[in-house]
């Protein structure tokens, strides 16, 4: 009887398995970013798109930013916030956009903030006892309509959405330059006032129209006309369009390949 040792064979390994499982959750790793809000979602109503998007992240997030964001509204000064949700197409042209203009200050003494809305369909002028509800009211954007009639076809477009934190308008640049350059009635006996003065004016002039003390954005993944789902009320599904299923476009330019619905 011989005793021979059992040919070695191939082991099986998990290597195969671990690598497909990495390939397939790798992308959805990269996403599960704790300080990026989620992709906006975007249907088609008759004649209209509503847009969905919900940007609470960018005041209660773990990052530096929405820190100092908090801080900045818990400071007592009034500070302005300026939405710009935006849908444009290949050649980042704005077709449609919706404006959220507020101006938001907390009152210490009455532990609330007092805060002036103005948006197509009115203002308004609410209270809040806490920063989340507040931002719950700034932050999103619940199928916001947007007067875009699009083509059931293969064009493509993307929803921007920006926040500009105490821009300065046109008109408040004005102002400063108005007042600057305002004579002063010592200002001919005191040269060096006038010099210095000269220079705020320049600073001031410079200062042009649109410029914040700082900007947040999003962009959405690019979609298909013709993948659009139908908006449905709140508490019903959305319907997707007959013979295709509800989808984006990604990638960074027009024409990639398309993927799926929302993000969750």
């Amino acid at each position: 009887m011989s005793c021979r040792r059992p040919a070695l064979g191939h082991r099986p390994t998990l290597w195969p398995a671990l690598c497909c499982a990495m390939w397939l959750i790798g992308p959805r790793l990269a996403q599960a970013d704790p300080t990026a809000p989620r992709p906006p979602w975007v249907e088609r109503d008759g004649g209209q798109l509503r847009v969905t998007a919900d940007v609470r992240v960018w005041f209660s997030g773990p990052d530096t930013a929405a820190l100092r964001l908090r801080e900045k509204l818990m400071s007592g000064l009034t500070t302005t916030l300026h939405f710009d949700l935006d849908i444009r197409d290949g050649s980042q042209t704005v077709r449609a956009r919706h404006v959220r203009k507020a101006r938001v200050r907390w009152h210490l003494w009455d532990e609330r903030f007092s805060a002036t809305l103005d948006e197509p369909g009115g203002g308004s002028s609410p209270h809040f006892g806490t920063v989340d509800a507040l931002v719950e009211r700034l932050a999103r954007f619940d199928a916001v309509p947007l007067d875009l009639d699009l083509a059931n076809d293969e064009t493509v477009h993307r929803v921007v959405l920006s926040l500009a934190i105490n821009p300065v308008t046109a008109e408040e640049s004005a102002r400063m330059r108005q007042w600057l350059t305002a004579p002063a009635a010592q200002a001919t006996l005191d040269p060096v006032s006038g010099t210095l003065l000269g220079s705020f004016v320049r600073f001031f002039d410079n200062l042009k129209p649109a410029v914040a003390e700082d900007r947040r954005g999003l962009e959405g993944a690019w979609f298909r006309g013709d993948r659009l789902p139908f908006y449905r009320p709140a508490g019903n599904a959305p319907l997707a369009a007959p013979g295709s299923a509800p989808g984006s476009v990604s990638g960074s330019a027009p024409g990639s390949v398309p993927a799926s619905g929302p993000a969750t």
